[in-house]
């Protein structure tokens, strides 16, 4: 009977002896918060209008032309908005956060400086992601910017003409308004000689005005005509455009002309390089229009800084006759600099009296 009792004592000190750990790993466990297990899900950006158009705005109304979207995060991980890029320099974009939390928003706003702009505008903004299906999402921000006048070409250049020439040339006017606004027109051309006459086409009626979505356009063409007279040279004048808008009533375009005589000379300016030993020739070439024999009879180089060997010139006679002579001109630059530019005229002196001299510049280039 004692051997019984004893005997399950025994037992029950030993189970509750490895009962204990088992109590205390349970106990340990209701201590202590459970670790949640790894997010299956991925961040997923969502945007309902990516793309934003701002319509038309007149140059000078805004300063600066912005939008903001809001980007969701639609996806079961943080969100990161690894770069913000803009298409241009003209475009500043700035997002609210980096990061976005599941569920949670943030903005990303684009502001466009419109100074200098006219016309359709589309500016991009690229923004990464750590989103594996949508890892870029591009941002758009599309209209217009009205210029009101806008005078094409502000430069106009007749380049080089002959003596007693007639020459014509267009300059193109236009003026953009919104609708409903009052129109205004061209009252009257003035120019800085009589040698330049200007006169206006206006398109009538309907044919000059393109449509826009809330604005129109109306062109005008002004032809320029030149008398290019007698003397030789160069030549300037201007072109003043008056419109009977209190806003911008004037507008000047400058005109350039370079008259030539019998002889004439291509190119009109001269480039030669040499580039690690190896040295660029290019041609020359005097010629006379009306066909008339002639002769060079002294070839100079000028320097601008004094210098009289930065190019050589040299007659190729195979290819030259008299009344039409080809030169091969080739730098020359003598210089321990490891790059030099140098610049001058190549003085070509004829036995034509009217002509005596003919100048032509040239750039020579060194790079050892």
């Amino acid at each position: 009977m004692k051997i019984s009792r004893l005997f399950h004592l025994s037992a029950l000190l030993l189970l509750l002896a490895f009962s204990q750990p088992a109590l205390s790993e349970s106990t340990k466990a209701e201590e202590e918060p459970a670790i949640p297990p790894p997010a299956t899900g991925k961040a997923r950006i969502e945007v309902p209008e990516p793309d934003h158009d701002f319509g038309a705005v007149r140059q000078g109304d805004v300063k600066s032309i912005s939008h903001t979207w809001t980007l969701k995060n639609a996806g079961e991980e943080n969100l990161l908005l690894t770069k913000v890029k803009p298409s241009c320099g003209c475009t500043a974009a700035v997002a609210s956060a980096t990061e976005i939390a599941p569920g949670a928003t943030a903005t990303l706003r684009a502001t466009l400086n419109p100074k200098g702009k006219f016309g359709s505008q589309s500016i991009s903004v690229r923004v990464s992601t750590n989103d594996p299906t949508h890892p870029t999402q591009v941002f758009r921000l599309s209209g217009t910017i009205l210029s009101g006048w806008r005078v094409l070409p502000v430069h106009l250049d007749f380049s080089r003409v002959g003596k007693a020439e007639t020459v014509t040339k267009e300059v193109t006017v236009s003026s953009q308004y919104m609708k409903g606004d009052k129109t205004y027109r061209i009252t009257h051309l003035k120019t800085s000689g009589p040698d330049i006459v200007a006169v206006t086409e206006e398109i009538p009626g309907q044919e000059g005005v393109q449509e826009g979505k809330n604005f129109f356009e109306v062109r005008r063409k002004v032809k320029v005509t030149l008398d290019t007279g007698e003397t030789e040279g160069d030549h300037s004048g201007t072109l003043w455009i008056a419109t009977d808008d209190p806003n911008s009533p004037t507008h000047a375009v400058t005109l350039r002309w370079f008259v030539e005589g019998d002889l004439t000379f291509n190119p009109s300016k001269l480039f030669v390089s040499e580039v690690r030993g190896r040295r660029v020739a290019r041609d020359l070439v005097l010629e006379s229009h009306s066909g008339k024999a002639f002769e060079v009879t002294e070839v100079e180089v000028k320097g601008n800084s004094g210098q009289t060997g930065d190019v050589e010139v040299q007659l190729k006679p195979d290819v030259s006759n008299p009344t039409h002579k080809v030169y091969s001109v080739t730098p020359n630059i003598q210089s321990e600099k490891p790059t030099e530019t140098r610049s001058g005229k190549i003085v070509l002196k004829t036995n034509i009296p009217d002509q005596p001299e003919i100048a032509v510049p040239y750039t020579a280039i060194l790079r050892k």
